[in-house]
């Protein structure tokens, strides 16, 4: 009942180990309780499961250790949260598992197994088995007072990639024993209702896409749940110039409000159920409190145009009209952020010292890749790509790749000696339905070292239309050995397209 607009961070203590009971809720649950809701028929409670408010009163209640003997608390805070939403009539909980800095406890980072101080004596599966019975514990103790509870996991349940054993296969360290928490909430959920929250749908745009992020969680991820879809509203208003809440500038933002209304539908009709909305302004749907002019200045810092003094009304409006009948799969350009522009003015103003690297000249079969002039450093690959003559950003063809394997690569050498000393700025125009799906790489052989250099590009946001990916590495002036610059294909969607164009290599000279 004491919760500010401070944020004491007590909404992310649910999962540490202070103990909490229904009656420290008593006005909240009241306030609820009292509230007529008529269109918002589906509410939920939102948590971390990760303790960050326990700073502010004792270190012990941060996060406990997945093996600590009094872990039940947090199985117990999640009967006094399922009893809460029960009680308010509520669906259930918005969990997220999300890492965020600043918990206290021995173990800072819960779901990574790489954090623990005692990895040389715990096994990662070892650690995946506790980790999943805490699943199956809390699900159970949720269930227990709330049989038909529904509960999205965001951002999602693991990214769908997973060993036999549930063990999570991807780079990042904070997620990888989330899977067997999610296998034991399924082994102890009931009649409870789990949903996938994919907040990889965050830059998507199209119907398309949406349904191949759904197929894929569907082939990769847990079974028998259901899938929601996530969308960031103000899309990184930092590569935008901030969010333009003006009428005449809403064509700058990543999704202008005829872009966010077609996305919204679409998203609507590819989800099980839920599209849940992500704002990194929180003062629009989070807390009103930050409404207030003396409070104005605490909203995101991440945007350059802040404070917005009100939310423009057409994205609202969007947001109405999102379920009258529309065209699916409507594709509009996505700007180019400013920073971006720049990098690309300068790429495209100098020599490219890459061989055809507008795609237009081509090996007959059955060969069948793009030529490139520098016998026999030319274009190179190991996946099957065509040429298109329909979907072009310049000149008459592109690169395509359909359904390419689980990993495919094009590649070109680059003179090193044009680059000695220099800055090589490389990039190229991709289209796109998946995130991720191509990201660009120069490598660097040193010969007398021995050793490979790598410097990626940014990838493809997965948004449906034509994007620039671009990237820049210094060459030192007494480089040996070769330069290579590689297209990293990666197959994310069932039967997707991915084109690229223009792909340009400038080496130029910078103090």
């Amino acid at each position: 009942d004491d919760w500010t607009f401070a944020r004491t961070g007590q909404e992310d203590m649910f999962f540490g180990g202070r103990q909490f009971k229904r009656d420290d809720f008593r006005q909240a649950l009241a306030d609820l309780k009292a509230t007529q809701f008529s269109r918002f028929t589906d509410n939920f409670i939102q948590f971390a499961a990760h303790a960050r408010g326990a700073r502010f009163t004792n270190p012990k209640e941060g996060c406990l250790d997945w093996f600590d003997p009094n872990w039940s608390v947090v199985a117990q805070n999640g009967a006094v949260i399922a009893q809460l939403a029960k009680e308010a009539g509520f669906k259930g909980f918005y969990f997220d598992v999300e890492y965020y800095r600043g918990g206290p406890g021995p173990w800072e980072k819960p779901f990574n197994y790489d954090a623990r101080p005692d990895k040389d004596k715990r096994s990662l599966e070892e650690v995946a088995a506790q980790v999943r019975k805490r699943g199956r514990e809390w699900m159970e103790a949720v269930t227990a007072v709330y049989p038909d509870i529904t509960i999205v996991i965001i951002p999602d349940t693991g990214k769908w990639r997973r060993t036999k054993s549930s063990l999570i296969q991807r780079p990042d360290p904070d997620w990888a024993l989330v899977p067997p928490f999610v296998q034991g909430m399924l082994e102890g959920r009931g009649k409870a209702t789990i949903i996938d929250g994919i907040e990889t749908a965050y830059w998507s745009n199209t119907y398309a896409t949406f349904s191949g992020l759904k197929e894929e969680a569907q082939r990769y991820g847990f079974k028998n749940i259901q899938h929601s879809l996530g969308l960031w509203v103000d899309t990184e208003p930092r590569w935008y110039g901030g969010w333009h809440t003006k009428p005449e500038d809403f064509d700058k933002n990543y999704r202008s409000p005829w872009r966010f209304e077609h996305t919204l539908y679409d998203a609507l009709r590819a989800t099980d159920r839920y599209v849940w909305l992500y704002v990194w302004h929180p003062k629009y749907f989070f807390n009103p409190e930050l409404t207030r002019p003396e409070n104005l200045s605490r909203q995101g810092r991440q945007c350059s145009l802040c404070p917005h003094s009100e939310f423009p009304q057409a994205y609202t409006d969007a947001m109405r009209n999102c379920r009258k009948p529309h065209v699916l799969n409507q594709v509009a350009d996505v700007p180019m952020p400013a920073k971006k522009a720049e990098l690309y003015a300068k790429v495209v103003s100098a020599k490219n010292i890459l061989k055809n690297g507008d795609f237009e000249k081509w090996h007959p079969a059955p060969k069948g890749w793009p030529e490139g002039s520098m016998l026999p450093n030319e274009w190179r690959s190991n996946g099957a790509l065509s040429r298109n003559s329909t979907t072009v950003k310049d000149g008459s063809y592109s690169l395509a790749t359909d359904s390419p394997p689980t990993y495919c690569w094009i590649t070109q050498d680059i003179p090193l000696d044009s680059c000695r000393g220099k800055t090589v700025y490389f990039g190229a125009w991709v289209k796109a339905d998946s995130r991720m799906a191509v990201g660009m790489s120069l490598v660097g052989y040193d010969k007398e070292a021995g050793r490979y250099t790598v410097t990626m590009s940014d990838y493809h946001p997965g948004h449906g239309s034509w994007h620039f990916i671009s990237g820049k590495r210094r060459i030192p002036a007494d480089a040996t050995g070769r330069l290579r610059l590689y297209f990293n294909l990666r197959a994310r969607l069932p039967g997707g397209t991915v084109y690229i164009d223009g792909a340009t290599a400038v080496a130029l000279e910078e103090h």
